[in-house]
């Protein structure tokens, strides 16, 4: 989460704070909407819970490819 917090920091500029608390709120959503899918998944009784984790890993390619595309990755930046 270090490296996340430090270029929403460079980013926001004048909301640092606001910032790198929406990062915190956000890991922590992920790992809970992770732990209920999972929860989920162990309830109905599926033999591999981790099956579930797929379709939030295809949809995080996607968006990376998305912002990849639109922000156009800047070595010079960081």
């Amino acid at each position: 989460s270090s490296p996340e917090q430090v270029l929403i920091i460079r980013v926001a500029k004048g909301g640092e704070m606001l910032g790198a608390a929406s990062v915190q709120v956000a890991f922590n959503l992920g790992n809970a909407i992770g732990a209920y899918a999972g929860g989920l998944a162990i309830s109905e009784g599926y033999r591999y819970p981790a099956l579930t984790g797929v379709p939030f890993a295809l949809i995080g390619f996607i968006l990376f490819l998305i912002f990849y595309k639109k922000y156009q990755f800047n070595p010079n930046y960081l």
